[in-house]
């Protein structure tokens, strides 16, 4: 009898959230159709990794590129990394570098470590290290993983930024504390090159720059008193606090592309997962490592 009611109560909690995934994504079709380049952005990802939908390639490009055309940073990040890998498009090249350019520029900073990949491998635009270098220190500067990697390598191997091994250490160690492999890989091949005092010079650079993140994070999280200012009325709270429903999370590879001073792209309103990886072609392979396309700020999925 335990055993029948136990039955029952795993059927009755298993259609229950069916019931309430439908109609998220029901929530989300809407505000998808209404034009919401979030929820767009976010429908594509479910095609895309065939969440709650069967995987259709082609609908995750039509709508991200509804969303893109919009202004959507991560969208257009989206969007010129399916053009560098050919899914569900053909291999476009002039694309992949339109659409990461305009993501880059809005300061997403895996659109910027694309354009600096680009720019590295020298597709559809001239070869150009010393820009490879300054799109991927802007992404390694909001604390992307695979700009800093990226930074680290060209500081290694002295490309596009003169040879400098405690630069080097210090944006390999950055990458791999949050868990890039390749980093965590060259970085003690890079402290084999360096003295004592060297390499605690690059262990103090990494840590102010962790502290200063630190900083920035939590000035950013206190809002800013205003005297004499209107409490809001109930109404007002809830529009403002007013999200889509949440889509239920996938698995996140960590993997890829979330400056000096440049702004992270807004948070937008609805969460959705990290996609899963596809294959990369071979040209951009090597620069790219295995990004993963961008969920929204919420989560936090990187290129690696």
């Amino acid at each position: 009898m335990k055993r029948i009611l136990l039955s029952i109560l795993f059927l009755l909690l298993v259609y229950s959230g069916q019931g309430v995934a439908e109609e998220e994504l029901t929530a989300l079709r809407k505000a998808a159709a209404r034009g919401d380049a979030q929820a767009q952005n976010a429908l594509g990802l479910r095609y895309a990794m065939g969440t709650g939908l069967p995987q259709h390639s082609e609908e995750a490009v039509k709508w991200f590129r509804k969303a893109a055309k919009q202004g959507n940073a991560e969208s257009q990040y989206n969007l010129g990394l399916i053009y560098a890998r050919g899914q569900g498009v053909p291999e476009n090249f002039q694309e992949a570098v339109r659409w990461s350019r305009k993501s880059a520029e809005r300061g997403h900073a895996k659109g910027q470590a694309l354009l600096g990949a680009l720019y590295e491998q020298g597709m559809a635009l001239p070869k150009n290290l010393a820009e490879a270098a300054r799109w991927y220190r802007r992404s390694a500067n909001q604390g992307n993983d695979m700009g800093q990697l990226k930074l680290g390598l060209l500081y290694e191997q002295g490309q596009g930024v003169p040879q400098d091994f405690v630069q080097a250490h210090m944006w390999l160690s950055l990458a791999a504390a949050q868990g890039n492999h390749e980093a965590m890989n060259r970085v003690e091949g890079v402290a084999k090159r360096l003295d004592v005092a060297q390499l605690a010079q690059a262990q103090e650079m990494a840590s102010d720059w962790q502290s200063d993140q630190e900083k920035a994070s939590t000035s950013k999280r206190q809002p800013p008193t205003v005297s004499g200012a209107v409490a809001p009325t109930p109404m007002a709270s809830a529009l403002s606090t007013a999200r889509l429903p949440a889509i239920s999370a996938a698995p996140v590879l960590a993997t890829p592309v979330p400056a000096t001073t440049v702004a992270a792209a807004p948070a937008p309103a609805v969460e959705a997962p990290a996609v899963s990886a596809w294959t990369v072609p071979a040209p951009v392979a090597e620069a790219l490592a295995a990004p993963v396309l961008a969920a929204p700020a919420s989560e936090t999925p990187v290129l690696a």
